[in-house]
């Protein structure tokens, strides 16, 4: 009985440290972890995810990034015209400097589908590599420099 109460315990003081900083939801056959409460660099936010067993949320159809920008929206995770930059999340889209194009990281694959803002990818400052979602409009992206702290979706194919 004391062990089964100790994980019981233990469970609850997992999802409530859990909760405070990430969302989760399952869309389909992926469980999505939205993590709003903390920002990194694409590249840490990358190995976040990969400490999870995850990856970086790869909008590669038009089905998916519709799927989650819905829920965004749903509760509330979403960029507000001139209050700022609140919600926008790495995706694992990266300009690949050797094939000179941009790969989902998360497969190694080319872009065969886009949801760019208009005039994107720009590369401004001749280094915005990484791909961004949320910026100006939901589900829409934007190419920015690699550095630049944003909060990050993480994904995995739910195992039935």
């Amino acid at each position: 009985m004391f062990l089964k109460s100790s994980l019981l315990f233990s469970l609850h003081a997992i999802i409530a440290a859990y909760d405070k900083a990430e969302t989760s939801v399952v869309l389909g056959l992926y469980r999505f972890l939205i993590v709003d409460q903390l920002k990194l660099p694409w590249d840490n936010a990358l190995q976040y995810c990969a400490d999870m067993n995850m990856t970086l949320f790869t909008p590669n159809t038009e089905e998916r990034t519709e799927k989650l920008s819905q829920f965004l929206t749903e509760i509330n995770f979403v960029d507000k015209p001139n209050i700022g930059n609140d919600y926008i999340y790495w995706t694992s889209g990266k300009y690949d400097q050797n094939r000179k194009e941009f790969i989902w990281y998360s497969t190694g694959e080319q872009f065969n589908y886009t949801n760019w803002l208009p005039n994107m990818p720009d590369n401004w400052r001749g280094d915005e590599f990484c791909v961004e979602m949320g910026f100006r409009e939901v589900g829409k992206w934007n190419d920015n420099r690699c550095i630049y702290k944003r909060h990050f979706i993480c994904e995995h194919l739910v195992v039935m």
